[in-house]
């Protein structure tokens, strides 16, 4: 009985640790070198991939922002969307917490909100939306408990060629929890699969 206590108090232990998430922020501070890409690009375990906007994002140090490198779009290349999606490397699922989101614009006396949305896809099917908007001043826009085990992450504008202000949809500052499921199920399995060969072994 002793053993199996111990055991339990073990295997849960290293459940809970491995369970633990990792606090992820893309900054783009990575590619600080800036320019436009073309293919995924990777910070932290996780990719930016391009895929959703027809003309290239670019990262660069971007002057209305806080002065640190940052991921914006063309607002007025077309009639179009344009955006990125974000899913782990290794596979893991998260939980989004948080993003910066904001406009940049040469016409500083005017405040021509860039309508965007998030979209989540969850583990195990079906999504989860909310809208942001980008304006001139830097937002910090938070997400709820709904917007966790989700598998991948798109973030698009949409933008139009008759936007005349320059507005420029910009994205920084993307706050994650990473989520360890893979090694969680593998040391939770691995814990009953001991007490059942103790218990066996109790009972013989």
């Amino acid at each position: 009985m002793k053993h199996l206590i111990l055991l339990i108090t073990f295997s849960f232990s290293l459940l809970s640790v491995a369970a633990n998430a990792t606090t992820i922020v893309i900054d783009f501070d990575d590619n600080s070198t800036g320019g436009q890409f073309e293919t995924p690009q990777f910070e932290d375990g996780f990719v930016i991939d391009p895929a959703l906007a027809p003309f290239d994002p670019v990262m660069a140090t971007v002057a209305g922002g806080n002065g640190t490198p940052a991921l914006f779009f063309c607002g007025w290349c077309g009639d179009t969307s344009e955006g990125v999606s974000i899913y782990s490397q290794a596979g893991l699922t998260f939980e989004l917490d948080s993003l910066d989101v904001y406009s940049n614009t040469g016409f500083t006396t005017n405040d021509f909100p860039g309508a965007g949305t998030v979209t989540g896809y969850l583990q195990g099917g079906g999504t989860i939306t909310k809208g942001i908007s980008a304006t001139l001043g830097i937002e910090t826009v938070f997400f709820d408990d709904s917007w966790q085990n989700l598998t991948s992450l798109d973030i698009a504008f949409k933008v139009s060629s008759y936007n005349t202000f320059g507005l420029v949809p910009v994205l920084d500052n993307i706050t994650l929890q990473a989520v360890p499921v893979p090694a969680a199920v593998w040391l939770f399995g691995s814990g009953l699969g001991l007490l059942g060969w103790f218990r066996r072994r109790h009972t013989a």
